[in-house]
């Protein structure tokens, strides 16, 4: 903020003044759309007989004899497109500007460091969560990625002395030493009632300034800001929120048991009880022509806590839910739509609860002169009750409950499951009717193509956020800090951090595992039909042909997982080679030899390459022509081997297995020719069980 301070105060209160101004008209948007964003919360949380208004939720009154049931169909839809988003963890990959070795090295550096940001508590799953049922109830959410100074290990730093920039010194000469936190970056998830974006945007890209509204005890405010901006005390000068005992909307949006209501626009006012919540606001512009390093103001009523331009790069992310419309910014959420056939349900459902009560209490038909006072009655089991002869009291018989009532709650449930779009089989139900597996798995994917542009749109904003912390990481990661990134088998590894090895620069893109379906009962049933048709026979050669055809070669996430093994192993063999030029690559049968070649090929082309001696770029060549050997014996055998395999289709299907010849080699994916093959022999043993390795995040 060290700009803030060439402001004369003249102008800093003109730019209060204009800040005040925008967050007046970024207050008027949200109470206008606040009915909808409580009415929204209210039926997630069950809260379902009553009105919504900018001040909260009102719950109807109604007579004790009269049923208010509520079977709450929208939390469990809601947490179901929650899990559908987030079923597959995401996998974050860093792309090189360049394709330079060394751009490729601290590309690979960089991702490993991407990666631990989702397992070192950076951004962590909680977080995540909490944001997208935000974004699948009110339609939106922000996520916030700042550095956060009380974060991160303790350690000691010397006191430096803001006047000489130098470390300050005691009597002995010795360093001063303070106790404080390095830091680490933190991402935030915000609700849009808490973060009110720019009312005129139409998308993200096109907002311009978003105030975060915090309210805090006044004893923390008065103890973390004594003094405003220009050194004069706050005591006394915050803006108060307002309290009382209704239900208001921050209430209902965080659930936290606090009472305070959206204000007017001329609801400023001040008040010192140190037991109220006190209202700071920070108001953060992105760069413009006017303000080149955009702007980052923290006030409350006419208290400057700090002002200046922003102190790194913008922090907000937004993140939209379902539904997204034509033009406008916030999208309407799942639940929205889902109201009105809830408010069917449980009006039938409270009407059937009454009828249920008269049925087990029905009216009691008592005639004149019988002498009976109905005082007398209770629920008792044998008490007498005494009449008069020729008038005995009798129970009224009320009609069965007519099946039509139950039919029309199971037609409203199958209404809102569809409207929805979340029905059984995203729920892990599979349909009844439905027996087959594959039936089963085509019903699954049509479901989940319904929301392929919802999970696309979460991979665009995850790597959003981390695209600005690897960017909040060069800016404040000092050298020799120890960062924790992610090793083999996704453990966490402490190294020290070197600004030269990272690419800040680089892309960030995710992109998340490929999902087999969710249901347990399907997958089973799935698989007995492939069991069934020899798919998973060891001694049919056409078995994984087979797999392969039906897409149901679980082996997806191991394979790929491997191959980015294969990957970074040539990738670090032409490193290698730039250190030591005559480095020779040690060529393993278990390479895979199309990605060896793929990338040492690529590098023989390379400015540093043709740099280096003739002898060295000879050398290499020929392990590239080794690799390209063995990768052709590869071909040669694949193809010998699927003349045999179409010739056996039919067998593969229906009849007995085809004989195998046990000559014939079997290229596997992932490994380098035939697993196993004797060379002298020509005999050929079947592959060693491999350990499945979990995808690297």
């Amino acid at each position: 903020m060290s700009e803030g301070k060439k402001l004369t105060k003249a102008r800093a209160r003109e730019m209060l003044s204009e800040a005040q101004g925008l967050y007046d008209d970024a207050i008027t948007a949200i109470a206008q759309r606040a009915p909808y964003l409580i009415e929204n919360m209210a039926f997630y949380r069950g809260l379902q007989w009553g009105t919504a208004s900018p001040l909260g939720w009102v719950q109807d009154d109604y007579d004790l004899d009269e049923a208010r049931e509520v079977l709450n169909h929208i939390r469990p839809t809601v947490r179901t497109a929650v899990s559908d988003t987030l079923r597959s963890l995401p996998n974050p990959e860093v792309v090189p500007n360049n394709s330079d070795q060394s751009s490729l090295a601290r590309a690979e550096v960089s991702q490993k460091l991407v990666r631990s940001f989702l397992k070192n508590g950076v951004m962590n799953y909680e977080t995540l969560y909490r944001g997208e049922t935000a974004a699948q109830i009110h339609g939106a959410a922000f996520y916030k990625v700042i550095w956060d100074p009380n974060k991160g290990d303790y350690d000691e730093f010397p006191i430096i002395d803001p006047e000489t920039g130098l470390p300050d010194t005691d009597e002995f000469e010795m360093p001063r030493m303070e106790r404080r936190a390095e830091g680490e970056i933190s991402v935030q998830f915000v609700d849009i009632i808490s973060a009110l974006a720019d009312p005129h945007a139409k998308d993200e890209e096109s907002i311009q300034h978003v105030f975060h509204r915090k309210l805090l005890p006044l004893r923390i405010l008065n103890d973390q800001f004594p003094f405003d901006h220009y050194g004069k005390s706050t005591e006394g000068r915050w803006s108060i929120g307002r309290q009382d005992e209704s239900l208001h909307a921050t209430q209902i949006v965080e659930n936290d048991g606090r009472s305070f209501d959206i204000p007017s626009a001329a609801g400023r006012h001040t008040n010192a009880s140190e037991n109220q919540l006190g209202e700071l606001i920070e108001f953060w512009e992105k760069p413009s022509n006017r303000y080149p390093g955009g702007r980052l103001i923290i006030f409350s009523a006419d208290v400057i806590v700090a002002i200046g331009p922003l102190p790194y790069e913008w922090p907000w992310v937004l993140r939209l839910g379902q539904n997204l419309l034509p033009n406008g910014l916030y999208p309407d959420g799942v639940v929205k739509d889902i109201i009105p056939v809830q408010r069917s349900i449980n009006l039938s459902a409270s009407k059937r609860k009454e009828w249920v009560d008269k049925v087990l209490s029905p009216p009691l038909l008592v005639p004149y002169g019988s002498g009976i006072n109905t005082d007398m009655f209770s629920d008792m089991a044998g008490e007498l009750i005494e009449y008069n002869p020729g008038a005995r009291p009798e129970w009224m018989r009320v009609p069965d409950i007519p099946g039509s009532m139950f039919n029309f709650e199971d037609f409203a449930v199958n209404t809102l499951q569809t409207i929805s779009t979340y029905g059984d089989v995203n729920r892990g139900q599979p349909p009844q009717g439905y027996d087959s597996g594959r039936a089963l798995s085509y019903l699954y994917e049509f479901s989940k193509a319904i929301h392929e542009p919802d999970v696309h749109l979460f991979k665009a904003d995850v790597a959003k956020i981390l695209q600005k912390c690897l960017r909040l990481a060069r800016d404040f990661y000092e050298e020799g800090r120890i960062v924790r990134t992610l090793g083999a088998n996704k453990r966490l590894l402490s190294q020290e951090f070197r600004r030269n090895d990272y690419d800040f620069d680089a892309t960030v893109t995710v992109e998340p595992f490929s999902g087999t379906p969710n249901s347990r009962a399907l997958r089973y049933a799935e698989a007995m039909e492939l069991y069934q048709l020899g798919a998973f026979d060891p001694d049919n050669p056409a078995a994984k042909a087979l797999r392969q055809v039906l897409e149901v070669d679980y082996e997806d996430a191991p394979t790929r997982h491997r191959l980015e093994n294969h990957y970074s192993r040539a990738r670090s063999e032409n490193r290698n080679l730039l250190d030591n030029p005559f480095f020779v690559p040690e060529l393993l049968d278990e390479d895979n030899h199309e990605v060896h070649a793929e990338v040492h090929s690529d590098f023989a082309v390379s400015p540093e390459f043709l740099a280096l001696p003739e002898a060295a770029k000879q050398q290499f060549r020929a392990h590239i022509a080794e690799h390209e050997m063995k990768l052709a014996q590869q071909t040669e055998a694949f193809a010998t081997e699927s003349q045999m395999l179409m010739g056996n289709a039919q067998s593969a299907v229906g009849g007995p297995p085809p004989a195998s010849d046990p000559q014939m080699p079997s290229p596997f994916d992932g490994g380098g020719g035939a697993y196993g093959q004797n060379q002298e022999s020509g005999n050929v043993e079947l592959p060693p069980p491999q350990d499945v390795v979990a995808f690297p995040e």
